[in-house]
């Protein structure tokens, strides 16, 4: 995987799916999961991180 902002994402796309193709999907996916049930992960989203999630979730 080349490094960078998504080579995370690449790489637990990589290994669900076995392309990187979905990896876009996938993060979509996860941020959709974040914003669902923030407590979940330990997260305090207020209206700006939710922002910002959803702008990651379009990169």
């Amino acid at each position: 995987m080349v490094g960078g902002g998504d080579s995370l994402i690449h790489c637990l796309s990589y290994f669900l799916t076995g392309n990187i193709s979905d990896s876009l999907k996938l993060r979509q996916q996860i941020v959709s999961e974040l914003i669902a049930h923030p407590k979940l992960y330990g997260l305090d989203l207020n209206k700006s991180g939710k922002f910002e999630l959803k702008i990651m979730s379009q990169e």
